[in-house]
């Protein structure tokens, strides 16, 4: 005990006369980030290339992809395309390159400017119904108003870059797979501020309207099917969570809807694939109730 107590004291000695401030300093000035090494060299002199050297990243706020690098193989050549999220000093707006791999060089195809303030989820699903994994980017814009807005972008690859497939925006959205087709529609929920005048007088007043909408995209000329659409909670602020599930084997969406203050409230969506219709039977459209 005695040996181990002195060799604790020459230690704190030795750091206390050795002039180190390693304990003290902060960790951008102790840790500098490690070169991209493998499968990703050569990526950051690429980069460089691609969009000089004033620029931040950008990381996803949510969902399974955090990093600002997401390394993917979307055409099952069983080498990575890898997308990167940055904002430049010159704009300050979220911009989304794509780098693929040409002969052992990394090369920029794709250099998008989402117009964002920030990056909030992305996520890779068969949003077309051909097998192949689209990539669905979902932006938080700039916004004047008490009520977020985000923008949803679904790109598809191509060795010539990312195709813009679909894009919209919303107060929140989710996936799902309501059409019970195998591959993944969008439920968009918008909440807007209306103005309505008064027909007697010149007064006005501004209410609450709330909306989720079911979307579904494919490679037809038909693009873009709007499935149905049914009244929320006009109170609701996003979107917390989301389980699917069934009634009366009818596809359901259950969502708890953030109505701001800590309240909650749940809506389920159901899909009526005969007669083209979403309806959310816990909510009363004329009472305001959930």
């Amino acid at each position: 005990m005695k040996r181990a107590l002195a060799i604790i004291t020459a230690v704190i000695i030795a750091l206390t006369f050795s002039g180190c401030d390693g304990f003290f300093a902060s960790p951008d000035e102790v840790i500098s980030p490690p070169e991209l090494a493998g499968a990703l060299e050569g990526l950051d002199i690429a980069l460089e290339s691609a969009i000089g050297e004033n620029y931040v990243f950008a990381y996803p706020s949510s969902g399974d992809y955090r990093t600002s690098c997401i390394q993917k193989d979307f055409d099952g050549d069983g080498i990575d395309e890898v997308l990167v999220f940055y904002i430049p000093e010159s704009d300050q707006m979220l911009h989304l390159n794509l780098f693929v791999k040409e002969q052992g060089q990394w090369q920029s195809v794709s250099n998008i400017n989402l117009k964002s303030a920030s990056v909030g989820t992305v996520e890779f699903e068969d949003m077309l119904g051909d097998t192949a994994v689209e990539i669905v980017v979902g932006s938080n814009l700039y916004s004047a108003s008490d009520l977020k807005t985000k923008q949803i972008t679904v790109y598809q690859y191509s060795t010539d870059g990312l195709q813009a497939k679909f894009q919209e925006n919303c107060t929140d959205y989710r996936l799902c797979d309501l059409l019970r087709n195998g591959y993944k529609q969008i439920m968009l929920f918008n909440v807007s501020n209306v103005t309505v005048s008064a027909q007697s007088d010149d007064t006005s007043t501004q209410s609450r309207v709330a909306v989720a909408r079911l979307v579904s995209l494919s490679d037809t000329s038909e693009s873009v099917l709007y499935c149905g659409e049914t009244a929320i909670n006009p109170a609701t602020v996003s979107v917390a969570r989301t389980i699917s599930g069934t009634v009366d084997n009818l596809p359901a969406l259950y969502c708890d809807l953030n109505l701001g203050n800590g309240q909650l409230t749940t809506a389920a969506l159901l899909f009526d694939s005969q007669n083209m219709k979403l309806t959310n039977p816990l909510y009363d459209a004329q009472t305001g109730k959930s």
